[in-house]
């Protein structure tokens, strides 16, 4: 049920925040640095994420299976669950082992000798430098495997508040303008830090211009073999952090129900917070999304009730069995009801703070107190119930893809009942 409202949430955003004027958050044609860390969306990056589910759902089609969303959505977490702790941890460390690796490895060998020298001894360390390189980073891999559990089990509750922000700064806000990261703030490290600097992605194209210019002048090759080394590891894993955003793109598909997951208006001013529900592109956003859940599940509702009619029709259609794993027509889910009661929830708080806001505006008298229980409340009942929702709908699109033969969620609240 959650899958068909994806398309429409992005496309009404898109149009929403392309029209808007005099608003604090402007869509922007491309990202930037910057851009992201405000949590500004642009038109590239809600592209780019239409077409990841468009194509997930195409590959999906055309093989008969839902495997590769589910792949993606297993491998989400490493990401979505990133906090700035977690990556200074990673950082440091990578870069801890990266001084231990080559401090060793040039105390064997002297670079500068070596490399004026010729014969085999130079064809060695080329080759020793490669494989070198490539430890490294399949390290740095697992080094943000490590440090970002272990600040997960250290900081539960902060990494969770950082769960839903990761995710729309991919999906919202991210696009192939901005270079992906080796390791998150890679990018941004000072330029004295020269044993890590060369694997900031962002050089590749001035290290190019650099080897093209040393074959033009056919001046001495020595610092070549070190720069095409360079771009060898920097070709070979750039394109696959680039599948793997994309892949994490397509698994809006999963994750979406995040969009509920809000952090409550600043406290302080009740004007502002309420300003905030009503107009901020988030809460907007949750809205449009809200809509067509409501729209979806109204539908599900339809097909539950005339289902006797309609069964024979239904069970032809291509594909159905897949669909039937989420839209459960003959019963009625609970993780369906925790879907629908956010997006109504959503469409609630609206309704009360825009009520509200215009006393609030004619000087009219505001219970404060209950307000800001009730914006308290919505926000912590919202986190819960959309986990759960991401929960069976990950559980089911594993259990599909990865044909790990389950038991069926179907109408129960947890699969092993």
């Amino acid at each position: 049920m959650i899958f068909l409202s994806d398309c429409p949430i992005f496309f009404a955003v898109a149009i929403d925040l392309f029209f808007q004027s005099g608003c604090q958050t402007k869509m922007r044609w491309h990202s930037t640095p910057e851009s992201i860390q405000q949590g500004k969306p642009s038109i590239l990056a809600i592209l780019e994420t239409l077409t990841a589910i468009v194509v997930s759902l195409l590959i999906a089609y055309h093989i008969n299976s839902v495997r590769y969303i589910a792949v993606g959505a297993c491998i989400a977490p490493l990401l979505l669950l990133r906090t700035e702790k977690s990556s200074q941890l990673a950082l440091y460390w990578s870069e801890k082992f990266f001084k231990l690796l080559f401090s060793t490895y040039f105390d064997i060998f002297n670079v500068k000798d070596t490399m004026s020298s010729k014969g085999i001894k130079k064809r060695i360390f080329i080759l020793i430098s490669l494989i070198l390189h490539l430890i490294l980073i399949i390290s740095i891999f697992f080094i943000k495997i490590f440090t970002t559990t272990i600040i997960v089990i250290r900081y539960p509750l902060n990494t969770l508040n950082y769960f839903s922000f990761n995710w729309r700064q991919i999906v919202l806000c991210t696009d192939f303008y901005t270079i992906p990261e080796l390791i998150p703030g890679l990018e941004i490290i000072d330029k004295e830090r020269k044993s890590f600097f060369i694997y900031r992605f962002s050089i590749l194209s001035e290290v190019v211009n650099i080897v093209v210019n040393d074959y033009r002048r056919k001046s001495s090759l020595r610092p070549v073999y070190a720069k095409i080394l360079n771009i060898f590891t920097i070709l070979f894993f750039l394109f696959p952090c680039y599948i793997y955003r994309w892949s994490l793109k397509s698994t809006s598909l999963i994750w979406s129900p995040l969009v509920w997951i809000l952090r409550e208006p600043p406290s302080g001013n009740l004007s502002f917070r309420l300003d905030q529900i009503t107009k901020a592109a988030i809460y907007r956003a949750s809205r449009y999304y809200s809509f067509f859940v409501i729209i979806i599940f109204s539908i599900k509702m339809y097909i539950w009730v005339a289902w006797q009619q309609i069964a024979e029709t239904w069970q032809k259609i291509p594909g159905i069995n897949t669909l039937n794993a989420y839209l459960v027509p003959q019963e009625i889910p609970l993780w369906h009801l925790c879907a629908v009661a956010n997006a109504l929830g959503a469409w609630l708080i609206y309704f009360m703070a825009d009520w509200f806001l215009q006393k609030y505006r004619h000087e009219q008298l505001v219970p404060e107190n209950l307000i800001e229980k009730v914006i308290h409340i919505h926000t912590t009942i919202a986190r819960p119930l959309s986990f759960y929702t991401i929960a069976c709908s990950l559980y089911i699109t594993v259990n599909l893809g990865l044909r790990m033969k389950w038991p069926p969620l179907g109408a129960k609240l947890f699969p092993w009942q």
